[in-house]
């Protein structure tokens, strides 16, 4: 249909409209009939409504350009704008007679008229035609509104599909590599496809697959096959955890090749990075860890992340955990700790792990309930036959030989080898250059039958024109900070390390002669053509033990300190031959000089391992002093700190950031150089301050008495750490800090990161073994122990040293602090400690005089705290300290109300059996059921529902319904919906919204409720035809709103806490937010109830303090 003929229709009829009922209100005045002429007016008002609405959905028809199916019908010779148009010239006529100026008024005129019958016969006529008009207008504008919903939901859904596979990226990324392909590829390489079988057949396989929170340890002798059974067990479980319903299988392999400080975080960032991948979201405890480090601009402690693997695991139905070589990790000793910890997990997890038999792993698993299983005997010996007859119809040089010659190959191989699988390999390789029967069995008999007498014989047929470019080599594959490539190592041999310099001319044409040159001591990393390693860890044991020394191949003997010196010296020589004029041009040298990102990155490292070595000392000298050009012009600042792999581009003077990178490399010489050369001694120089601050917290006790010798100042306050004392105290140096008290340090001084030097000792995470005798130097030296907690948010946010004791659980200190004076009623500190579930600490604080509540009606108090948390807590503070329980805070919230949300079901019949009330509300109307509703399971909700028997009336603004909406599950909506509750609106200015059950579950993010692709899943949920979609709804990362969380509680998951849409912002409170939600009843619950500014989600997102300053993973991870 035209639109233009239905608009020029439409608007014809409206303007007959118009004059009836400007007759009708003249005569109003003159006639004394007015219910007729109201009658009139009415109807013809009402018709006139529907024909302006039907002219804007014709502007709208013809704007763009759709095509509604039921619009046809209006415009048409008999249809109802034609019926409309006939009636109202009609009653038009018969009004205009009634005005004529020869008409006599009077009692019966209007009668005259319009007879009454006629009258109704023509508005009835009026009234179906205007119906007629109202059906398709409403359905012509559905169809109009469906079908701009769907365009919005298709692009909502892409943007949300876009955005979420982002995010998802995003986090990966700052986690890390997933899966250590390299050392799993290999062993999967060498395996036949039965290797194995006589394991994973096995009752202790089943019992271990299937048996709840089952340990296996698999121990073996060096080269027995455990990488390889490791990857036989990957393969096999990853088939049927991916046939299983919520099976996670995560694994890892440790490699010897990888020397650094970061191999424990790296197997935590793994096995957390495998399971966002394979669940293909984020868990919550993902993200929150992702939100507390600034979204990826920091990075998280081996701490945090072991606590966000738990969190992660929890909501997982079984996770099978498998670790490789245990005894290659190079952080050992932290890796069993975890190790354990994570075996005394209460969650369906099973681990299987694999190492050497050495004391140290094997009283790690005797303190667990594991079973321990030997690779060795018939079985091992089985499965290297089988690889030997695997390769044999695999390889052509093998399959050359008859087959009576081939198995007369598998036998001897097989019974020589023993258990290693590593020896059978390489006494196969043996073989390759025999042409003859009779020379292949010369060979045969001739097998060495150790890996020591195959490596001695592999070193004996290096040429000895290579053999010191292939000790060079060999040198780095050791001990080199991560695998360098063959391009790496070409640059490398281009130094020379007599006369220091690098020389072109001495590199590699063909990088790939370094494979060569070094036989089958070195391999290529599976994944990675130009990375080459050490073909097995044996081959560095061999070099580096003293059996060699014992040798003819003494000369290749490597040691750490050697191989340190080595790598350092190519690297400062490296650095003194390239000059840049930028960081620009360096980058685009890269290619260039493919050693150059090592050399700046590492050499620093290096050089620290070192120690005082002379001429390593005299390269620095040059590299810091050159007049002519700085590297600091294209270089930047690297150092391995407590945290990390700290960088930095310079940003202040260069003599200061020189002296504080000599203070990085414990070097007193080149501090020495650079207080000689001009070097301000007190002046900052980068993100930690001044080099006494930066020797302070390296624990280096010669830099730091040389610059305290030569003048520096110890209260000079800068960079994040705040102080010297507060450095040293940071680290856990107890020396230190006696040192720097003797020189005047004021240990009061406020500062840094944790604010004082007592509160560094008591919570920095590298001063916990020492915390308390550091705490005992301070307190001695005067430290101050009565500062309170500044709160906000009702949390401390400049915490005092009690209630940091506190929230680590430290009774000991807590202790000390008390006996010195701290107040065991400052805010928060109870709290904490029962919120940590530390009794024997709350216990002591209550008898010494802390209060449960704060006397401010405020809802920090103890039991509020704690509300989400077990029942032995709440127990302790009922039963044993006699808690008020039916305490109610400011906005009327008691202990019930937060169970009811947070906490687990037993501790809602333990308060309900003291006789608290379910439908008790507060401020907001809200009784226990609107916060179980408020909730991720329906649990709390189903309880609650079972023992309420008083009819449920709602007086809230949001119901129930509207609160499960938000994360609950389907079940909690049939619960409610079973309990009476019926679907509301809710009307919000800010924003504009009328909002219904659906525009909650979109709006929150709610996948229990709506699919990914914005379908719901509940009939509830159904959209109505009110045409647009709800307001897009930003997540503010950093905020939580103190409406819906007053208080955190242990069981609050932090996807919970997330506050959607504006923040409502309390312009007269220091740190207040609401969220829409709770905006509409503020008046009830907030005393400045008008004092709102609105803020975006983004205004709040933290920045890094410190620009072009990181902490990272160690390199290699």
């Amino acid at each position: 249909m035209d639109p233009f003929s239905l608009t020029a229709g439409v608007i014809a009829v409206l303007q007959l409209a118009n004059k009836v009922i400007s007759l009708c209100l003249n005569l109003q005045s003159s006639l004394s009939a007015r219910k007729e002429l109201d009658l009139i007016m009415d109807e013809v008002d009402a018709l006139r409504d529907i024909l302006q609405r039907l002219a804007r959905l014709g502007g709208k028809v013809q704007a763009d350009g759709s095509d509604p199916a039921y619009i046809e019908t209006v415009n048409t010779r008999r249809g109802p704008l034609a019926i409309c148009c006939s009636e109202l010239e009609s009653l038009q006529n018969e009004l205009n007679k009634v005005k004529s100026p020869g008409f006599k008024f009077g009692a019966k005129a209007i009668a005259w008229v319009m007879k009454e019958k006629e009258l109704k016969g023509r508005l009835k006529r009026l009234s179906r035609a205007k119906q007629t008009l109202q059906m398709s207008l409403s359905l012509d504008q559905t169809a109009l509104l469906l079908q701009a919903q769907t365009h919005s939901e298709e692009l909502r859904a892409s943007i949300e599909g876009t955005n979420s596979e982002n995010n998802l990226r995003t986090v990966v990324d700052w986690l890390g590599p997933p899966y250590p392909t390299s050392t799993c590829n290999d062993a999967q390489r060498i395996r036949s496809g039965n290797t194995g079988n006589w394991f994973l057949n096995g009752e202790s396989f089943d019992q271990w697959k299937f048996r709840p929170r089952s340990i296996v340890w698999l121990s073996g002798i060096p080269g027995s096959g455990k990488t390889i059974m490791c990857s036989s067990i990957v393969e096999h479980m990853g088939a049927w955890c991916r046939s299983k319903d919520g099976h996670l299988l995560i694994y890892f392999f440790f490699d010897f090749a990888t020397r650094d400080k970061g191999a424990v975080s790296r197997f935590l960032r793994s096995l957390l990075c495998q399971i966002v991948v394979q669940r293909r979201c984020i868990p919550e405890a993902v993200q929150t860890l992702f939100e507390q480090h600034h979204n990826g601009f920091q990075q998280p402690s081996v701490n945090a992340l072991i606590e966000a693997l738990n969190g992660t695991l929890e909501d997982v139905d079984q996770t099978y955990l498998v670790i490789d070589a245990l005894d290659e990790c190079s952080e050992r000793s932290d890796l069993l700790d975890i190790v354990e910890k994570v075996a005394g997990w209460r969650l369906n997890l099973n681990v299987l792990a694999t190492s050497r038999c050495e004391s140290e792993i094997e009283e790690t698993f005797m303190r667990t309930d594991c079973e321990h299983l030997r690779l060795e005997g018939a079985q091992v010996n089985e499965d290297i036959r089988q690889y030997v007859h695997q390769r044999m119809a695999r390889e052509r040089w093998l399959k050359k030989w008859p087959e009576d010659i081939q198995a007369e190959i598998t036998s001897v191989i097989t019974n020589k080898a023993g258990d290693m699988f590593r020896l059978a390999a390489l006494q196969l390789d043996g073989l390759k250059k025999c042409g003859t029967i009779t020379a292949l069995r010369k060979a045969l008999c001739s097998l060495p039958t150790s890996l020591d007498e195959i490596y001695s014989r592999m070193l004996d047929a290096i040429d000895p024109e290579h053999a010191q470019s292939v000790f060079k080599i060999l040198s780095w594959l050791c001990f080199a900070l991560h695998p360098p490539s063959l391009d790496e190592l070409a640059e490398d041999l281009a130094v020379d390390l007599e006369k220091f310099e690098y020389d072109a001319s001495r590199k590699l044409q063909d990088t790939n002669d370094i494979l060569y040159m070094c036989g089958s001591l070195v391999a290529r990393a599976s994944g990675a053509n130009s990375v080459i390693k050490l073909s097995h860890h044996t081959v560095k044991e061999y070099l580096t033990s003293k059996n060699i020394l014992e040798s003819s191949n003494r000369a290749f003997h490597v040691t750490e300190k050697t191989a340190d010196e080595c790598i350092a010296k190519t690297c400062l020589v490296y650095l003194n031959s390239r000059s840049y004029a930028s960081r620009e041009d360096a980058r685009l040298a890269t290619p260039r000089n493919p050693l150059a990102s090592y050399a700046t990155g590492l050499w620093s490292e290096h050089f620290r391992r070192c120690g005082q070595n002379a001429e390593l000392l005299a390269l620095a000298r040059k590299l810091f002093l050159c007049k002519e050009r700085s590297f600091l012009d294209w270089a930047w600042i690297v150092a391995i700190v407590p945290e990390g792999y700290y960088t930095e581009w310079p940003r202040y003077p260069k003599p200061s950031v020189l002296l504080c990178y000599a203070a990085f490399l414990s070097s007193p010489g080149l501090l020495e150089a650079m207080i000689g050369d001009g070097a301000p001694i007190n002046d900052e120089g980068c993100m930690y301050g001044t080099a006494l601050i930066i020797s302070a917290y390296m624990a280096d006790l010669q830099c730091l008495e040389l610059l305290l010798a030569h003048g520096a100042e110890v209260n000079v306050q800068a960079g994040c750490l705040g102080n010297s004392l507060q450095a040293a105290a940071a680290r856990g140096w107890v020396e230190g800090v006696e040192k720097l008290i003797s020189h005047g340090a004021d240990v009061n001084a406020t500062g840094g990161q944790f604010g004082t030097s007592l509160n560094a000792a008591i919570y920095s995470p590298f001063a916990e073994a020492k915390s308390e005798d550091l705490v005992r130097k301070l307190l001695d030296a005067g430290a101050e122990v009565s500062s309170a907690s500044v709160l906000q948010d009702e949390y401390p946010v400049h915490p005092s040293p009690l209630y940091l004791a506190c929230k680590r659980g430290a009774i000991s200190i807590a202790k000390l602090l008390l006996e010195k004076g701290a107040d065991a009623q400052q805010a928060g500190c109870l709290q904490i400690a029962l919120y940590g579930r530390y009794i024997d600490l709350a216990e002591m604080l209550l008898k010494r005089g802390a209060k449960f509540h704060l006397g401010d009606g405020s809802s920090l108090n103890s039991l509020g705290v704690n509300a989400g948390g077990g029942l032995t807590t709440l127990r302790f503070l009922i039963e044993s300290w006699d808690a008020d329980y039916q305490y109610v805070d400011t906005e009327g919230r008691t202990v019930l109300h937060l169970a009811a949300r947070d906490g687990t079901t037993e501790s809602l019949e333990y308060l309900l059996s003291l006789g608290m009330d379910i439908n008790q509300t507060d401020a907001k109307g809200w009784s226990a059921i609107h916060y179980a509703s408020d909730c991720s399971t329906p649990d709390n909700l189903r309880l609650l529902l079972q023992k309420s028997r008083s009819n449920i009336s709602d007086l809230a603004v949001w119901s129930p319904l509207h609160l499960a909406c938000k994360r609950n599950t389907l079940e909690a909506l049939d619960l409610l919906l079973q309990a009476g509750f019926q679907p509301t609106t809710v009307t919000t200015t800010e924003p504009a919204w009328q909002w219904i059950l659906y525009d909650i579950a979109i709006s929150f993010r709610n996948h229990h409720l709506i699919s990914a692709d914005l379908k719901t899943l509940h009939p509830l949920l159904e959209h109505p035809d009110t045409g647009t979609m709800p307001p897009p709804m930003s997540l503010a990362r950093a905020r939580i709103c103190d409406g819906c969380f007053p208080i955190i509680t242990f069981n609050s998951p932090p996807r919970a806490r997330a506050l959607f849409g504006p923040i409502f912002h309390c312009t007269e409170c220091e740190d207040f937010d609401y969220c829409f939600m709770c905006r509409v009843t503020a008046e009830q619950t907030h005393p400045h109830s008008h004092s709102w500014t609105i803020m975006s989600g983004s205004q709040d997102i933290p920045k890094p303090i410190y620009q072009g300053a990181s902490i990272v993973k160690f390199p290699g991870s």
